[in-house]
């Protein structure tokens, strides 16, 4: 009785292994294994779309260029995560600021401002505040009458406008804002009055072409900026940039006091450079005004083509009838 038990056990036993050895052999067919290898060639395609071919980003005609959460999202962690260095002043170097995605748009939006024709000329007469402005063109992206310009300028399409506009809303997402806020939370506080992280806050977002012949001599930014930030744009990282980036600087004399105000510039020879952030696709250069935040560009020279930024400054926005006297202060990174 007991072995004929066993026996019908071990039958029940021996069919289920069969059923179940069958269902593998339907679900490895050579039609599913046709299906998947199908649709792991359709990811690594839709993968390559968007990532860069060596040194040089690349696109299809129908990717999809509509900013998404997850890039905003990318982007504040970028920040987040970033490591705060403090010579000559506390300033962050970020690679890869957008995800590949959003900056492959960048790229294909910007090809027609890649030419010299939407700058001034310029002449030996002009002094290098009137070559300055000569050879820089902003285009405030929040604004429509700019966007129109480089439409007007560049021939731009209604695609790129849109992109353009939307690429804003990255920059301008609360949650980027606070975090940039966060990471200069140093220099912020030594400012007299202190400022309060409750006060309202905008971003503005200017897209900037700089010429042959553009340069900006030493300057730390005005108080009304909370942070810069400039975002370099280039296509390829090439030899030819290597000069582009900004110049991070301190006195020569530490005990000079330089008096510069507003928008007016210091002279060279007083300086010498600390480091110089890499004019590389998608790198940004972050800082908050301090005492001592001087920074420069040198005169650009020859190039191939237009020197493109994306320069963002987080700035209070204050609708005070009365306007408070603010000071910058030292430039703490605690």
């Amino acid at each position: 009785m007991i072995k004929s038990k066993l026996g019908r056990l071990l039958l029940v036993l021996i069919y289920v292994c069969f059923v179940y050895e069958l269902y593998l052999n339907i679900t490895n067919s050579p039609k599913k294994a046709l299906l998947n290898k199908a649709f792991e060639k359709s990811r690594e395609s839709s993968r390559q779309d968007r990532e860069p071919n060596g040194n040089k980003f690349e696109f299809k005609t129908d990717f999809n260029c509509d900013i998404q959460k997850r890039d905003i999202d990318y982007t504040r962690k970028r920040i987040l995560e970033s490591n705060l260095e403090g010579d000559p002043y506390p300033h962050l170097i970020i690679e890869n600021i957008f995800t590949t995605d959003v900056y492959v748009c960048i790229l294909r939006y910007l090809k027609e401002m890649r030419s010299k024709k939407g700058l001034k000329k310029i002449s030996p007469k002009m002094s290098p505040k009137e070559i300055e402005i000569a050879q820089r063109s902003y285009n405030d992206l929040n604004m429509i009458p700019h966007l129109n310009r480089l439409e007007e300028k560049y021939g731009i399409n209604k695609k790129a406008k849109s992109f353009l506009k939307d690429l804003a809303v990255i920059l301008n997402d609360a949650g980027v804002q606070q975090a940039w806020l966060h990471k200069f939370s140093g220099p912020l506080s030594s400012r007299r009055p202190k400022f309060d992280r409750r006060s309202r806050i905008l971003s503005r977002q200017l897209l900037t072409i700089d010429g042959s012949s553009y340069a900006i001599l030493p300057h730390t930014d005005t108080v009304d900026k909370l942070v810069t930030i400039l975002i370099y744009l280039p296509e390829v990282t090439d030899l030819q940039h290597q000069n582009l980036g900004t110049l991070l600087l301190r006195k020569m004399n530490t005990s000079a006091n330089i008096q510069v105000s507003g928008k007016q510039r210091a002279d060279w020879k007083e300086f010498h450079v600390v480091k110089q952030a890499p004019f590389k696709p998608n790198v940004a250069l972050a800082f908050s005004a301090c005492d001592e935040s001087w920074h420069a560009v040198r005169e650009v020279g020859k190039m191939k083509e237009p020197r493109i930024s994306l320069q963002t400054f987080i700035m209070k926005n204050d609708e005070a009838k009365v306007k408070i006297k603010e000071k910058v202060g030292p430039c703490s990174s605690t």
